[in-house]
């Protein structure tokens, strides 16, 4: 047999071809993840709690007399518990702050893959959607407060005192138009400066993040029994404070500062 007959009665090997490359896809971190699962069951369990704090306010006479305390204590039980107290005052030392910094943790790196548009469609329909819903739902979600004040008559007499608001509250649900506005923020700041996270990069350090994930978010200084004793519980932790003229500034700062590249490193 020849030598190219012998060739021929090989196997054929079939030609490798390159593989184009696939967009990377974004790294799950099974420690945020659990993180978050755990703030929001905690969120849930604060407003639980809140039925049961107590210092919850007595039931109002009507919805429409100020201050109107049942938007935030809808419904309040007469059993009370200092327990609750305790975790409710704890909580609101830094809840709400790690929920908007772990919302901004990867929304630079977010913009940088999708771009600006496909993040805010995005964001328009995961968040819009949910809140558009929270805003219909509110007025029956409040209608069991009303039934607590001294005046409810019924339906009718309930929409004319929502209306009489000059506002419509929606309760928790606040968190999310916030942060859909945050959202569009950061979409005006990429376009502006796209490579903003690496330049705050040098003025930034992830643990600066820990800080505000545990400030003190009032500007005047506490002066109800729970305040009081939060501010005391608070200092006696040892954490570094830092202390905001308002909510909002504080919330934005947060979440600026999660937008920055160190802020990563705080996750490995």
């Amino acid at each position: 047999m020849s030598a190219s007959e012998k060739v021929s009665l090989l196997p054929e090997v079939p030609l490798l071809r390159p593989v184009p490359a696939r967009a990377t896809e974004p790294q799950y971190h099974a420690a945020i993840g659990y993180l978050r699962a755990f703030i929001t069951v905690l969120v849930v369990a604060h407003h639980a709690a809140l039925a049961y704090h107590p210092f919850a306010p007595p039931a109002p006479s009507n919805m429409v007399v100020q201050p109107r305390l049942w938007a935030a204590f809808p419904v309040v039980d007469s059993a009370r518990w200092n327990g609750f107290g305790l975790l409710v005052g704890f909580n609101d030392t830094f809840f709400m702050s790690l929920m908007f910094f772990l919302s901004g943790l990867f929304v630079w790196k977010t913009l940088q893959r999708k771009g600006v548009q496909s993040f805010l469609s995005d964001r328009a329909v995961r968040l819009g959607i949910p809140f558009a819903v929270a805003v219909l739902i509110a007025p029956l979600a409040y209608y069991p407060a009303y039934l607590t004040t001294g005046s409810h008559s019924g339906l009718t007499d309930f929409w004319r005192q929502w209306l009489s608001l000059g506002n419509w509250p929606v309760g928790p649900a606040w968190f999310i138009w916030v942060l859909l506005v945050f959202d569009f923020v950061a979409g005006a700041l990429f376009l502006c400066y796209p490579n903003g996270a690496r330049s705050w990069a040098g003025c930034l350090r992830a643990r600066i993040a820990v800080r505000f994930c545990f400030s003190d978010l009032w500007s005047q200084s506490p002066r109800s029994p729970t305040s009081q004793w939060r501010w005391c519980l608070l200092r006696s932790t040892g954490l570094p404070l830092v202390r905001f003229s308002s909510k909002p500034a504080a919330y934005s700062t947060i979440l600026f500062i999660s937008f920055s590249e160190p802020a990563l490193a705080l996750w490995g």
